[in-house]
């Protein structure tokens, strides 16, 4: 039995369980077989929680990481169809337009069509995004316009994303590391980003761009922890320009920096996303962006920890979906609530300035309209610098939601069951958050007799 449950041997056991479903969940489509999507996913997360409560070198973080990634790069993304929209965007940058003035339909009239590959793409753009402008920020659209450039079949394209992707993660590995010494945190707690099922499937697999924006943000935050608010806001404007949520973390400087280098701060990142925003939006097409963020906030959603309540309120008493008055309501109390911590108390030191971002980014998912898996590795990330179970607990949860997709299930039910599952989690949040000790992650190391 010693032998048995030896570190050594429980290493090779959770190994194991962490990569052998990675090799299989790449070709796991969840519409058809979304029961074995969960299994695959669960066995995965043990696996993961195994490796990632471990001491483990440099070399091994990165050789686990990319072995866990390279089969993802054997297909396109099976579990979500943006990488459609995202190609389509360099495709129009490529060829001189700007994605911001058409709508996909609007821009294909005007294309001179010279292969198969643009019109696959558009074939496959979901009929939601083609109905919408694009929301995606410029730098964003760099990263489109360069795997589009360089690209060819449509799998060579997802791949240079993919590649892309990569490359700016280990930026932000590096400085999330670099995070946690300045915190005087233990390096390896990066484990429990980059090993997370969720991370890997949905940037390098389903290449969504928030791990992008995350590793912008991390370079950011290394910055601003040593107050050095020009590189701050020169890397926190990046991270802007990926997706627009790292807004979120500029009011609670204030507390931090001062009032002084706050308003230089907060100047600075204004005029540098003014800047990058000029190079595609001008007085002719910011509308259609606004349009798609206040789609964003009153028409859209999915998911929603806090919304379905009110939606299922809204049927019974007047039969019919509500989301366009509860979803600006929801917005407006976040927005209530995010400044109310941001501005409470006096100064605060850098590990309260981490708890409060972690803090902010959480309230934001549990009030938005729209809470798809991907938007959980922005709290998941920031949960390295005030380690916690909640967080681990909700990027497990929100995988479930790809069921929401899948016509065989029985929507209601399945919908009631998920709904009761966030609720959970988010009372187990607030008693985390809320009690004196404390959290801190999963530990494996019983397994080998010497766990606390």
């Amino acid at each position: 039995m010693q032998v048995l449950f030896s570190k050594k041997f429980s290493f090779w056991i959770f190994l194991i369980l962490f990569l052998v479903p990675n090799f299989v969940l790449w070709r796991v489509n969840e519409t058809q077989t979304f029961h074995w999507l969960v299994v695959l996913y669960t066995l995965c997360f043990i696996g993961y929680l195994g490796l990632a409560s471990r001491e483990l070198s440099t070399k091994t973080q990165l050789v686990l990481f990319l072995l866990a990634s390279l089969p993802y790069f054997l297909s396109t993304p099976q579990l979500s169809v943006d990488f459609y929209r995202f190609l389509w965007d360099g495709t129009l940058l490529q060829k001189g337009m700007n994605p911001f003035d058409f709508l996909p339909p609007e821009a294909l009239q005007k294309m001179t069509i010279s292969n198969c590959e643009t019109l696959d793409l558009y074939s496959g753009i979901s009929d939601l995004s083609k109905q919408n402008y694009t929301p995606y920020p410029t730098v964003n659209q760099w990263y489109f316009f360069w795997a589009s450039k360089l690209g060819g079949s449509l799998l060579f394209q997802t791949n240079i994303l993919r590649l892309l992707i990569l490359t700016t993660v280990l930026v932000g590995w590096h400085y999330a590391k670099k995070n946690l010494s300045l915190l005087v945190f233990p390096t390896q707690l990066i484990n429990f980003l980059v090993f997370n099922p969720l991370f890997i499937i949905e940037s390098i697999g389903n290449v969504h761009f928030e791990a992008v924006m995350i590793s912008w943000m991390m370079v950011a935050i290394y910055f601003i922890l040593q107050k050095k608010w020009l590189l701050g806001g020169l890397f926190l404007s990046i991270a802007i320009q990926i997706k627009l949520v790292p807004f979120l973390l500029l009011p609670f400087v204030l507390r931090y920096f001062g009032w002084g280098k706050t308003v230089l701060f907060g100047g600075l990142i204004l005029g540098l996303n003014i800047l990058l925003f000029g190079f595609f939006i001008d007085s002719n097409n910011s509308t259609h962006f606004l349009q798609s963020l206040q789609l964003y906030f009153s028409s859209f959603e999915f998911n929603s920890i806090l919304l379905y309540p009110y939606l299922n309120f809204g049927e019974i008493k007047y039969g019919w979906n509500l989301t366009r008055i509860y979803a600006p309501k929801l917005a407006q109390w976040s927005f209530f609530l995010l400044l109310t911590l941001a501005f409470y108390g006096g100064e605060i030191d850098k590990h309260q300035l981490c708890k409060r971002w972690l803090l902010a980014s959480l309230i934001y998912l549990s009030l938005s309209s729209t809470l798809h898996p991907w938007y959980w590795i922005f709290p998941l990330s920031l949960s390295l610098f005030y380690p916690n179970k909640s967080t681990l607990i909700g990027t497990f949860i929100t995988f479930l939601s790809y069921g929401l997709y899948n016509l065989e299930l029985d929507h209601v039910s399945f919908r009631a069951f998920l709904s009761a599952l966030n609720m959970a989690w988010l009372t187990y949040a607030l008693y985390e958050f809320t009690r004196p000790e404390k959290p801190r992650y999963f530990s494996f190391d019983f397994l080998s007799g010497t766990g606390s």
